[in-house]
């Protein structure tokens, strides 16, 4: 072995250019390692309610020390690397070997990512035995793949590397074709199994996607025609016409002009259907400040018969604007919440998605040109040192507080003010009440408000007797 010390290559446009950029990713893993530890600690002490989030960051900073250990490694390659054989070799694989433990981390990262994403109740459905099996399949692989290649790394008769000391610092002088297959077929397990991992990601998006384009189409085949131009209470009105036909119409038109208080459901539809009918003298839409939730009336519409006095017309409240709001108004929280909980989680997973990709695209663009290219193993340091803070930046920037992360706060929160405990049932404030211009205190106000359009408004004024305000709106 050839140990003759050589001119030392700090004036080479490569080793500046790769010393400078390894310097840059040291210095970057600073400050994210700062970033993750501040906001770590921010979730307290407590051992007993750790969150997912928490055992998350623990993987990126487990990840960071070692990304931080392989840059001091190779800022020895570079000052110590070129000196002769033995120091090259050494220096190399000891960044080897710690380029493993910080990379495969952030894939541990990602699969615990998707787990959670299947554990999730709305996804729940897809995690199958099989879909199980496969993701603890992948993770094993990537695992077994990984310790492979990096013990393998260290046995030049394995992998088939002869690093030497030259003028140009520590290169690898072996041919592409004396390389052993083994080293190859590890590194091509361990893409397979990044892709792998990335398909578990993407399927969940994929069947959301399936699932609302059957959703639809189903709708627009089975949903009836709906005349958008008319109001929501005609359109339910001329519905039910339709549905009892010419015969009911001439029915209702030949009855009395005072109408009974509504007392069945058939009632109702008889009485809606006439204020529709005779609408040359009253509209159902202008009728709807009339009408009461109990189905009786709150003002008269009057008609004068022919040669008579005026009678009062009562308006039916089968088919008011307010009934149909407010059972809508009942109906859609738990659906509104569960589709936003959904929507929420599919703009997470998308997210995850390409962060994932970014990862694995850089994984393989640093491997495809380690292989293809020959150049001084400062250089390939260099980019894979890249590749590590890509895959660290993209790991962190899937946390939901990821701003907390990159940008920290230094000084810890100020915590916030609570009120003293209550004893023997009285309780103290200690704030100063908040008083309207007129001096009443705004501090205790209650709005009681019913289903019609009359509102009062309790304030409670300095002596601590309550005023009642009409606030109706007009």
């Amino acid at each position: 072995m050839n140990n003759t010390v050589l001119e030392p290559p700090y004036s080479k446009p490569y080793w500046l250019a790769s010393e400078v950029g390894i310097w840059v990713c040291t210095l970057s893993f600073v400050y994210l390692l700062l970033g993750c530890a501040l906001y770590l600690a921010s979730f307290g002490k407590d051992k007993k309610k750790v969150t997912t989030e928490q055992k998350l960051l623990r993987i990126c900073v487990f990840s960071s020390c070692f990304a931080l250990a392989r840059m001091v490694s190779d800022h020895t390659v570079a000052f110590v690397g070129w000196r002769n054989n033995t120091t090259c070799i050494r220096t190399v694989n000891v960044s080897t070997a710690l380029y493993a433990p910080s990379i495969y981390s952030i894939y541990v990262f990602l699969w615990f990512r998707q787990n959670e994403f299947y554990s999730n109740p709305i996804l729940k459905h897809l995690a199958n035995k099989h879909l199980i099996r496969f993701s603890r399949v992948t993770i094993l692989l990537l695992f077994i793949a990984g310790f492979a290649v990096t013990v393998l790394f260290q046995i030049p008769e394995v992998t088939g590397w002869d690093f030497k000391a030259t003028p140009s610092g520590c290169i690898d002088v072996a041919d592409i074709a004396d390389i052993e297959a083994l080293p190859t077929i590890l590194v091509v397990i361990t893409i397979v199994g990044q892709v792998a991992l990335l398909g578990l990601l993407v399927y969940p998006i994929l069947v959301t996607k399936k699932n609302q384009q059957q959703m639809t189409s189903s709708r627009s085949v089975t949903s009836p025609k709906v005349d958008r131009s008319r109001p929501l209470l005609q359109q339910a009105i001329v519905g039910r016409m339709r549905e009892r036909g010419s015969v009911g119409m001439d029915a209702a038109r030949k009855s009395s002009d005072v109408i009974d208080d509504v007392g069945s459901s058939d009632d109702d539809i008889s009485h809606s259907e006439l204020c529709w009918s005779e609408g040359e003298s009253t509209d159902c839409e202008s009728q709807a400040g009339d009408i009461t939730m109990h189905g009786s009336t709150r003002g008269h519409r009057f008609t004068r018969r022919d040669g008579g006095s005026p009678a009062p017309r009562r308006v039916a409240s089968l088919g008011s604007p307010k009934r149909i709001k407010v059972r809508k108004l009942r109906r859609t929280p738990r659906k509104s919440s569960m589709r936003k909980r959904e929507q929420k989680l599919t703009i997470l997973i998308k997210k995850v998605s390409i962060l994932a990709s970014i990862c694995v695209a850089s994984d393989v663009t640093a491997t495809i040109l380690q292989i293809m290219i020959s150049l001084p193993e400062l250089v390939y340091f260099f980019i894979f040192d890249v590749n590590l803070l890509i895959n660290t930046v993209c790991v962190l920037l899937s946390f939901k507080q990821w701003r907390k992360i990159f940008f920290p706060r230094f000084t810890p929160p100020t915590p916030q003010p609570h009120d003293p405990p209550s004893s023997g049932g009285n309780t103290t404030n200690t704030h100063l009440p908040n008083h309207d211009p007129h001096g009443r205190n705004l501090d205790n106000v209650s709005i009681r408000s019913g289903l019609s359009t009359h509102t009062e408004m309790i304030v409670m004024s300095r002596s601590g007797t309550p005023e009642v305000h009409d606030v109706t709106r007009v």
